[in-house]
């Protein structure tokens, strides 16, 4: 099949789907799996025996049920027991036992109680069978405690998992005597594992692979099996004694101990066993060689990577003793501190995924050795008599781990992550925006590494500073003759001190960081060469702007540095002058104050002098750069008083003011329209003045109205003539004119205006407006009404391609901002610009994806702030509006899904909650219309990720017909009728009783949130639609989990100083004081 041309390959594809899908094929397996030599085709002929067994067990009858279950454990027993078949198609006894599986699923224990038993007992044949036996057993485990939730309804998985627990006896036993009959040799042996005598008279008989399956199998149940057949029997010190000195049995032995290690609810009681298991592994451990990363580095692959998987295993397994009883660890010191001391050697392999574990729990380890030094300071004030034992204790404590803190330090300096990265780009849509960098791996690790430095700088200080500063000296000495430097150490290490900003004490951080800058600055004048010079220059902006707080306690340094920035502006080394505007931005922000006061020993506040020399400092900036520039001198301005701004704005302006009146003069002089549509230099000089107001505006704020004010006709002129234009062009010549190079500037200009206004408009709140003694709706008044008549009109007039995403983006800002004013234009605003939005966005799913996204951001923002005005629409226009919701839910974007089930639930929570003589009509037209597309989309498995607000919109609409508010427009009956006449049609696999179970419990759980989702989980579960490892149906629970713990790690990380990174939001409150 898979050997043929590629129209052989579709047409087997077509032939095998019509057999998979036929009710009666299954009928034929036995024949397949018998007589084909293919282990592909008997690999499919099991793909249809297991659909049945999944999806239709429950109407085949009893001697059908039986003749496969015989079948298929006969069959499981003879390949199994077959070690040349079970080796060459390992895979299709795989599979076979996945059968299996699912048959138990269906069967056990109601109709199968004997099934543990069963398959022990059939153990004492030979060990192959005994062998493949277990892996079924693993497969049971993972299929009932792993994925039994999202495969089987909540209710069969309580029992599979009790009678599990309660049939264990028998797996232990079997387990046991597996590897207590691998290392004795003169122990008598049960009749039922007679099989293994042979190895009691020639030690080590027992197949490894048997040993390796057994503990594989061990390791993956003892995470749920009862504590006493764990710590009440001599399990771990058979694992100990027997299994950690194999190589073979170490990895899986070490996996099995780690489990143990990791236990932590109800095992109080267990605390000596559980400090007995972890001396008996320090002391496995203290046999290693000690030199471990040196010697792995020279073994042969196979070899080498043996012992980077074995050390990931160990620092799981240490890791898990002291994250999980730390307490019962920490008495034990002559154990503990060569563990730690172990994981330090490790910490330094090159193996990423054990580093990794090793950081986590270091910076786990820090953090609770700083926040039990820094309780008794707490305590003393409460108490001081009665803290200094404890006090005492702490200083004991630190003492003792003072040595394996000192070198987790030198391991995280010089491992040290990349920190994110913030890039100032301009994105598809011609937009100006700071982009984060993704969420990746590296990230974590260096938040992780970051906290981890931040609490081992506060435990000792002095320690972090000497390393730091002796690893800078040696950089300038080591390496200043280097021809070929490679400044990756100098990277990390510019990272390390860059993390660690913040938790000094004031005094100490300002002696730190002028040791490092002046050591930094030598080295930059050491290299040879633009490009070295260049990454020095990089980590020394990078240092420097981790430092506010020192920048503002010493103003003459600050100003040097930001010379300095200027002076790196004209450097033309790729990435400096990005670097130098970056930081720029960056010091702006957190030292605006100093800017605008004058300071000792100055003629003038620094930013009264800047008109000078800023044509000068932005002379060889791109323009993006240049827009990032006038947003940090945006923010300076910030600081200054409301009289002062206005002032502070026209003179830093004062530069693109005279371009922009030089610009008017010369249209003016050549009155050619023509003339300047084709001058591409005029318009991207327009368009970068946009900009820099826009940016200007987004740092200071509806202080600028003056400045606005001032270009505000003539650039609402330029709109028009660039629209007409593109209008005009398009209608001649069609969509093709839209790449020309002039039009591309022309709609660049369009966009930029735009933006313009929709920035100003969104920082017209009510506190903005009243810094310039105006209200929202008066700078409304002002500069919305002459934009949004001709930017309607020209929206609906144009065509798709040449229609502006930034309008409905103003539109939402409008809606949101001065929403009394806007409510009065929302039927317009759904004539001239939602409607043929929708026309564009309608017919496919794929095109103009930012249309899409904006449009729904306006229909939600309408919705929320302008919600009565949707009554006062036509007809027509609300139909548009439920109809677009509708369609979003079924969109297979998740993030215009996502918007319009968001749109939709909160518009009914509002129409809900106000007066019946508005929902009922409502109701009376659109009730049955938006269950039905619920149950349509909450049932498609292409939508799963919708599923929280999809079930919370079906409760809605459930609740209001339970509650009796709907009897004119939805009773309840007529809505029970109508599920269950929904239900039938759309899932003939579910029978008359199903349905009605589902509606019945659908109105009797409605009053119960948390059981109503557990419902309608089942019932998908039921329908089979659902993949065996799906986890989107349970991301409510976690992510409510997640926010509750980053609101305590916040709340936590407050407390500490530094440890909120210098350009945290929440830390907004805090600086500039």
């Amino acid at each position: 099949m898979y050997a043929g041309p590629g129209s052989c390959l579709r047409l087997d594809l077509q032939v095998l789907t019509r057999v998979r899908t036929h009710p009666d094929s299954w009928f034929a397996v036995d024949t397949i799996l018998a007589t084909s030599h293919s282990p592909d085709t008997k690999f499919f002929a099991l793909n249809v025996l297991e659909n049945v067994i999944s999806t239709r067990w429950m109407v085949l009858t009893e001697p059908q049920k039986a003749g496969i279950k015989n079948y298929v454990v006969q069959l499981v027993i003879k390949i199994s027991a077959d070690e040349h078949f079970a080796t060459s198609q390992k895979h299709v006894l795989t599979k076979l036992n996945e059968t299996l599986v699912n048959i138990v699923k269906q069967e056990w224990p109601h109709a199968w109680e004997n099934f543990i038993p069963d398959i022990c007992g059939s153990c004492k044949t030979n060990q192959l069978l005994c062998e493949n036996n277990l892996r079924i057993l693993n497969m049971m485990s993972e299929e009932i405690f792993t994925f039994g939730k999202s495969q089987m309804v909540s209710k069969k998985v309580a029992k599979l998992k009790e009678s599990l627990n309660s049939q264990f006896a028998a797996i232990y036993a079997f387990w046991h005597h597996v590897m207590i009959c691998q290392f004795t040799l003169r122990k008598k042996i049960p009749a039922k594992f007679r099989f293994l005598q042979g190895h009691v008279q020639s030690p080590g008989s027992v197949k490894p692979s048997l040993i390796t399956t057994t503990l594989s199998t061990l390791a993956n149940f003892l995470e749920w099996i009862a504590l006493a057949f764990i710590f009440e029997t001599d399990l771990i010190q058979i694992l100990l004694l027997h299994f950690w000195d194999p190589l073979e049995y170490r990895l899986d032995c070490a996996r099995c101990l780690n489990e143990i290690a990791c236990l932590h609810e109800g095992v109080q009681q267990y605390q000596p066993q559980i400090i007995q298991c972890f001396q008996g592994v320090v002391e496995k451990i203290q046999q290693l060689p000690e030199n471990i990363n040196e010697a792995c580095a020279n073994l042969p692959g196979p070899q080498r990577v043996f012992w980077e998987v074995f050390h990931n295993q160990v620092a799981l397994l240490l890791t898990g003793f002291l994250k999980h009883h730390m307490a019962a660890m920490e008495a034990q010191s002559r154990y503990m501190i060569p563990a730690l001391n172990y994981l330090v050697r490790i910490s330094m392999g090159p193996n990423e995924e054990t580093f990794k574990i090793c950081v986590e729990f270091w910076q786990t380890f820090s953090a609770r050795v700083y926040l039990e030094n820094q309780a008794p300071q707490l305590g003393q004030m409460q108490a001081p008599l009665l803290m200094d034992g404890h006090r005492d204790s702490q200083r004991e404590k630190l003492k003792l781990y003072a040595p394996v803190l000192a070198e987790v330090r030198q391991v995280l300096i010089s491992k040290m992550a990349k920190p994110p990265e913030v890039t100032i780009k301009e994105n598809e849509e011609g937009h100006i925006v700071r982009v984060e960098e993704e969420d990746t791996d590296e990230l974590a690790l260096y938040k992780m590494m970051r906290e981890a430095l931040i609490y081992l700088t506060h435990l000792d200080s002095s320690h972090m500073e000497r390393i730091v500063l002796q690893r800078v000296a040696q950089e300038c000495l080591e390496r200043k003759d280097m021809e070929k430097w490679i400044p990756t150490n100098l990277n990390r290490l510019c990272y390390a001190i860059g993390s660690i900003s913040g938790a000094m004490q004031e005094v100490d951080e300002r002696r730190f960081v002028v040791s490092v800058i002046k050591d930094l600055l030598s080295l930059c004048d050491m290299k040879k060469g633009k490009e070295n010079k260049a990454a020095v220059a990089s980590n020394v902006m990078y240092v420097v702007g981790q430092y506010p707080r020192f920048l503002r306690a010493h103003w003459k340094f600050l100003k040097t540095v930001v010379f300095k920035l200027f002076e790196f502006m004209h450097e033309t080394f790729p990435g400096v002058q990005q670097m130098a505007v970056d930081t720029f931005l960056r010091i702006c922000q957190k030292c605006k104050k100093k800017f605008i006061t004058q300071q000792n020993n100055e003629p003038a506040p620094f930013i009264e002098t800047m008109p000078s020399h800023i044509a000068q400092d932005i002379s060889e900036l791109e323009p993006l750069q240049i827009c990032t520039f006038f947003e940090a001198v945006g923010h300076m301005i910030s600081a200054a008083s409301s009289d002062q701004k206005v002032r502070l704005i026209a003179l830093l302006m004062g530069l693109f003011n005279d371009k922009w009146a030089a610009i008017l003069r010369g249209l003016s002089a050549t009155g050619s329209l023509e003339a300047f549509v084709q001058n591409q230099q005029v318009l991207r000089e327009i368009s970068l003045i946009l900009r820099v107001n826009e940016r200007m505006v987004v740092a200071i704020g509806t202080a600028c109205h003056a400045q606005l004010a001032g270009i505000y006709g003539d650039m609402l002129k330029i709109y028009k003539v660039c629209s007409d234009f593109i209008s005009h062009s398009t209608a001649q010549q069609g969509a093709q004119v839209m790449n020309l190079a002039n039009v591309k500037l022309l709609r660049n200009v369009k966009r930029d205006t735009l933006r313009l206004v929709r920035s100003f408009v969104d920082a017209a709140t009510p506190q903005g407006a009243a810094e310039v003694r105006l209200t929202p709706a008066q700078i409304a008044q002002r500069f919305v009404p002459p934009l949004l008549e001709p930017v309607l009109a020209d929206y609906r007039s144009n065509m798709p391609q040449a229609r502006d995403a930034e309008v409905l983006d103003l539109l939402t800002v409008l809606a949101t901002r001065i929403h009394d004013s806007i409510s009065q234009e929302v039927g317009r605003i759904f004539e001239m610009v939602l409607e043929c939005t929708c026309d564009m966005i309608k017919g496919d799913f794929q095109s103009y994806p930012d249309h899409r996204v904006k449009f729904y951001d306006l229909l939600k923002a309408i919705n929320a702030n302008c919600f009565q005005a949707l009554f006062y629409l036509p007809e027509a226009q609300l139909i548009l509006f439920v109809d677009s919701l509708i369609w979003a839910m079924k969109h297979e974007q998740p993030q215009v899904a996502d918007s319009g089930l968001q749109v939709l639930s909160q518009f009914l929570e509002r129409l809900l909650n106000g007066p019946s003589s508005i929902y009922v009509p409502f109701f009376k037209q659109y009730y049955f219309l938006i269950l039905q597309a619920v149950i349509g989309v909450l049932t498609d498995t292409s939508h799963k990720s919708g599923f929280k607000l999809q079930q919370h919109i079906l409760l809605q609409l459930i609740v209001a017909a339970e509650n009796q508010m709907l009897s004119d427009a939805a009773p309840k009956q007529r809505v029970m009728e109508f599920l269950f006449e929904l239900i039938g049609k759309s899932f003939p696999t579910l029978n008359k009783s199903q349905a009605e179970i589902f509606v019945l419990h659908c109105f009797n759980k409605s009053r119960q949130p948390v059981e109503f989702q557990q419902h309608i989980r089942d019932f998908l579960i039921q329908l089979k639609e659902w993949g065996s490892h799906e986890s989107a149906l349970y991301e409510v629970e976690r992510q409510s989990a997640q926010d509750e713990q980053q609101q305590r790690e916040r709340q936590l990380r407050m407390q500490v100083p530094g440890l909120v990174p210098q350009y945290d939001p929440s830390r907004n409150d805090m600086d500039d004081l």
